[in-house]
């Protein structure tokens, strides 16, 4: 069982993957155009 604090911990690292993942694709999208 996890504790809150894992928790909270779990969702910040989900919430900075999928930050970078979108910035990347934009990055990606630029030096497409």
């Amino acid at each position: 069982c996890l504790n809150r604090t894992e928790f909270a911990m779990t969702q910040d690292h989900t919430f900075k993957a999928a930050e970078l993942s979108l910035t990347a694709q934009v990055i990606a999208d630029e030096a497409r155009a």
